[in-house]
């Protein structure tokens, strides 16, 4: 199943309803709908009507951290470039990495590396090291700006 089903009532639910549900007290499942889900679980889903509302829905869905929205967009032949690479690094989550980048999403590696090492991202740090994205000439200008000694060992230990 692409979606969980809490999202898909939750985005069929008229606005009353969504209302009502977010006024009841207490502990209730947390649902996170963002226009990349609109356009994804709709039933009145057109692939023109998606890509002329949001022509980046693999982007949008990378940077909500949405890799279910990711993915269904990905199946359903909805563009990604490198703007979905740098969202999914951005949005500091190795999964969302590893997803565009096994799925041939064009990625700048060196944009990555630097941008995992300013972030401090050491998952996507290590991610990036092991599948070979080369790392910048002024990454170590950049650690030693941020004092970040955990980057070091990390690159120290790949051998850099």
């Amino acid at each position: 199943m692409p979606f969980s089903l809490a999202k898909i009532a939750y985005q069929m639910c008229s606005p009353e309803d969504r209302s009502w549900y977010h006024a009841i007290p207490g502990h209730k499942l947390t649902v996170d709908i963002q226009n990349c889900c609109n356009h994804l679980i709709s039933r009145s889903y057109q692939m023109e009507n998606c890509q002329s509302l949001l022509p980046d829905v693999c982007t949008s869905a990378a940077m909500y951290g949405h890799l279910d929205c990711l993915r269904q967009a990905h199946l359903r032949g909805l563009p990604r470039d490198r703007h979905t690479t740098d969202a999914a690094v951005n949005d500091g989550n190795v999964e969302y990495l590893r997803y565009v980048h096994e799925n041939g999403c064009e990625a700048e590696r060196l944009e990555v590396a630097l941008m995992s090492t300013i972030t401090s991202e050491m998952a996507e740090l290590e991610y990036s090291l092991l599948n070979d994205f080369n790392l910048p000439i002024d990454i170590f200008t950049v650690i030693d700006r941020r004092h970040n000694v955990e980057v070091l060992e990390i690159l120290r230990r790949h051998g850099c």
